[in-house]
């Protein structure tokens, strides 16, 4: 009696586990919450770029600028290492190019740090084929 009531639970198991997998799993997915940065725009919509909550702004042409007690100043030690098109998301101590690697300002505010591409980013694949794996491991040289 004991091992009908385990077997039945192990079916009851397996078809939640597949109603799961089938319906469940194929649904397409979507992003939970939208990026809250600050993105460039294009030079063609005005000269400023992007806006740091500190004050600092990047301009169209790479140059970050500084307000401080209302008149701007010019930060050439933090203008960014790569050109305003291939910024994604822009801060004055982080920038985020296209490709997903970031950026990091440090020693004094003087030089960026390439930290490598983002963690969460995609991985970069190549297809394997079973023929391949077989013949890559095959030992026979």
């Amino acid at each position: 009696m004991k091992r009908f009531m385990y077997f039945s639970i192990s079916i009851l198991c397996l078809s939640i586990a597949a109603l799961i997998g089938f319906y469940i799993g194929s649904e397409s997915v979507q992003a939970q919450a939208p990026r809250a940065a600050i993105t460039p725009s294009s030079p063609s919509t005005g000269i400023i770029v992007g806006v740091d909550w500190a004050g600092f702004v990047l301009d169209y042409l790479g140059q970050v600028w500084y307000m401080r007690y209302g008149c701007w100043e010019r930060r050439p030690q933090a203008d960014p290492p790569v050109p305003v098109s291939e910024i994604k998301l822009w801060s004055y101590y982080t920038i985020v190019t296209n490709d997903d690697s970031v950026w990091e300002l440090r020693g004094g505010d003087s030089v960026w740090e390439q930290c490598g591409p983002w963690p969460g980013g995609p991985i970069p694949t190549s297809p394997n084929t079973w023929g391949g794996v077989k013949s890559k491991y095959d030992g026979k040289k």
